[in-house]
Formats: C-alpha cells, sequence, structure tokens
C-alpha cells in the first residue's frame, strides 16, 4: 500500500530523545511507504526497541513493537469494506441506539480487533471494516438481541433490514450472489 505514514518509536521512555515523554510527535521517527509497502527508517539506534505504527485509513490502524534497528517488520493492514445496515425493533420502528458488535472470526489475536457501534436516530449503522469473517451481535436497550455471523467482502455490504425479535434470537446464513452459501 503506497503512502501511509509510518510512525517509528523508541518502546521506552528512557530511550527517546533527552527531555521527549510519551505523546510528543517529536520523539517519533517518521517515513512514508513507497509503491511496493515497503518504508526505511533512518537515526535507529542498534539497542534499542522500537514500536512501527501505521494508520492507512481513519478506522484501521496496525502496530506492531520490540524491533531493533535492521529487523524487517511487516504489518498487516487488511483489505477495508464498508458494513451498513439497518435494525429495527419488533414493531417495525427503528431501533435507535443499538449496539452493534463486530468480532472477527478469525481465531487468536490474528484478526482485526473488535468494533461496537451505535445505530443512528434511523436505526442505521455503517462502518468501514478490514474485510473478512465476522460475528455480529445486536443488542437494543429494550432487551430485544439479534446475533448472525457476517462476512465482510473486498467490496461494499449493505446488509438487509436486521428486525429484532421481541427476545430470544435468531441466527440467518448469508448467500453469495450466485445463490451459495457462504461458509461458516
Amino acid at each position: 500500500m503506497e503512502g501511509v505514514t509510518i510512525s517509528i518509536k523508541a518502546d521506552h521512555w528512557r530511550d527517546r530523545p533527552q527531555g521527549l515523554t510519551q505523546g510528543l510527535m517529536d520523539d517519533q521517527i517518521w517515513a512514508t511507504t513507497d509503491a511496493f509497502g515497503k518504508f526505511e527508517g533512518s537515526g535507529l539506534k542498534p539497542d534499542v526497541e522500537y514500536s512501527v505504527w501505521a494508520q492507512p485509513s481513519p478506522e484501521v490502524e496496525v502496530s506492531s513493537s520490540g524491533h531493533k534497528a535492521g529487523d524487517d517488520v511487516t504489518l498487516k493492514i487488511y483489505a477495508v469494506a464498508t458494513l451498513s445496515g439497518l435494525v429495527l425493533k419488533a414493531d417495525g420502528s427503528p431501533a435507535v441506539s443499538a449496539l452493534v458488535g463486530l468480532h472477527s472470526a478469525v481465531a487468536g489475536n490474528n484478526g482485526p480487533p473488535p468494533v461496537t457501534l451505535t445505530t443512528n436516530a434511523d436505526g442505521s449503522f455503517s462502518y468501514e471494516l478490514a474485510t473478512g469473517k465476522y460475528f455480529m451481535a445486536v443488542h437494543h436497550p429494550s432487551g430485544e438481541y439479534f446475533h448472525r455471523s457476517v462476512v465482510a467482502l473486498s467490496q461494499d455490504l449493505k446488509l438487509a433490514p436486521i428486525k429484532l425479535p421481541a427476545g430470544g434470537s435468531v441466527e440467518l446464513d448469508f448467500f453469495k450472489p450466485d445463490g451459495s452459501p457462504y461458509e461458516n
């Protein structure tokens, strides 16, 4: 991914330039990825451990720590797509302020971090997230609950309206445009 700004910062405050504390912009080394997604930091001390951080879009950030000068560092930056939908209460009215939780179905800590959204006044939600498979849970303050798994594609995905039952839960299967089911 070309043009992503990379921040390189010493992991421990005592290894940062004298007088600077964590959180200041001046205690970082900056780099930008080239056409091949590669970057290089200069001025690194060989005996210091560094963290590398990138934020290719407002909703996506990645980091890795414990690296020394000369190490090859790979940051996994996931492709993103916008997931949007509409949440309705059992009576068909908008589910205002419902919580939409998205948790990666990738085992362990290898997937993107979990996301929690709140529906708008019209019951809608929209969020740009890393592509992949997610578990989605929707909870409304009234106690209505809905749960299903979602596959976020490499393209934007708009879900059919989600109608919350008046209690209990419902599970749905997703189908590709050609009619074949997504794997669970």
